[in-house]
């Protein structure tokens, strides 16, 4: 993320119809396999750098996001800079404020909520409320949340208390985590 904060894009048709489907393909290539979506889609950044590589064709350089724009674990792909607006996600501070929802956090595949970012899921004991399973496709409202160590996200629920916890570490590579409107 170019900012520090998350990011979202919303995709916009770099055709001159502006409701032409955008193109998000498998590998920031004009050449790689692709999946359409409606202009308007709001979709999530993932890589931590863009990544910069000539068309193909033209040999003009495009800068390419590495996104995610669908529910299910494979639904990643790279769009161009000029079919994304990029708008940042500032990080909220899950030790201050009200439990007001703010933001909705999706499991992207099964995952855990834990105690502690260095916790393996696997050495817990059953029983235990140190992690608290997160099925895909699953979501919470949650009131604040920033990047935490071992690339995790500490959170703040907002209207569920888990094992008598609010706040709470969940991988960041198995969540999305969008603003609530």
């Amino acid at each position: 993320m170019v900012s520090g904060f998350q990011q979202v894009g919303i995709l916009r048709s770099n055709s001159s119809d502006p409701s032409a489907p955008v193109r998000i393909r498998t590998q920031p290539s004009v050449k790689a396999d692709y999946v359409s979506k409606a202009p308007g889609t709001q979709v999530t950044v993932l890589a931590d750098k863009p990544v910069q590589k000539p068309n193909e064709d033209t040999g003009k350089i495009f800068t390419w996001y590495k996104v995610k724009y669908g529910p299910n674990v494979n639904d990643i792909g790279w769009v161009r800079q000029d079919v994304i607006e990029l708008k940042d996600i500032p990080p909220t501070d899950p030790n201050k404020g009200g439990t007001k929802a703010k933001f909705k956090i999706s499991a992207i595949t099964d995952t855990f909520f834990k105690v502690a970012p260095e916790i393996q899921s696997s050495d817990v004991k059953a029983g235990s409320d140190a992690v608290i399973k997160f099925p895909a496709k699953s979501s919470y409202n949650i009131a604040a949340y920033q990047e935490s160590s071992n690339n995790h996200y500490y959170i703040t629920l907002s209207d569920n208390v888990l094992a008598g916890k609010l706040n709470w570490y969940v991988f960041k590579p198995h969540v999305q985590i969008t603003p609530i409107k």
